[in-house]
C-alpha cells in the first residue's frame, strides 16, 4: 500500500506500508509519525480522509483526538468527490502505461 499527503503547494513523502493497512499500521506508520508533524509544521488543523475502515477504527480516532488533528466530515464511499482519488487514477494510468510494477517497492520507485 502506498500514501501520501497532498496540501496546498506540498506534499509528504510518498509512505509504503507492507501488508493490508490496519488501524495500527495507519495510525502507528503514516498519522503519528507524517500527519502530525506535517499539519504542525503547515499550521493545518482540518485532515480530510475517506471513511475506510482503518480511518474510521477507534484505534485510529483516538490517535487523530490525542494529537489534536480534526477531521474534515466525509460522506462514506464517495471517492468520486476527493480530489487525491482523482491524482491516483492519474498516476495509476502513467504507472500502467510507462512501467513494469510487480511489487509495493516497484510501485514506490514508478510513483
Amino acid at each position: 500500500m502506498v500514501w501520501v499527503r497532498i496540501y496546498h503547494n506540498d506534499k509528504t513523502e510518498l509512505i509504503t506500508v507492507a501488508g493490508n493497512l490496519t488501524s495500527q499500521k495507519f495510525s502507528d506508520e503514516i498519522i503519528e509519525p507524517v500527519v502530525v508533524p506535517f499539519m504542525r509544521q503547515h499550521d493545518v488543523t482540518l485532515f480530510q480522509q475517506d471513511n475506510a475502515r482503518p480511518h474510521s477504527a477507534t484505534y485510529t480516532q483516538d490517535a487523530l483526538r490525542r494529537n489534536n488533528v480534526q477531521v474534515l466530515p466525509w460522506p462514506a464511499r464517495s471517492p468520486d468527490i476527493s480530489p487525491i482519488e482523482h491524482l491516483w487514477d492519474h498516476l495509476g494510468r502513467q504507472v500502467r502505461d510507462n512501467h513494469d510494477v510487480e511489487n509495493v517497492h516497484d510501485l514506490a520507485h514508478a510513483l
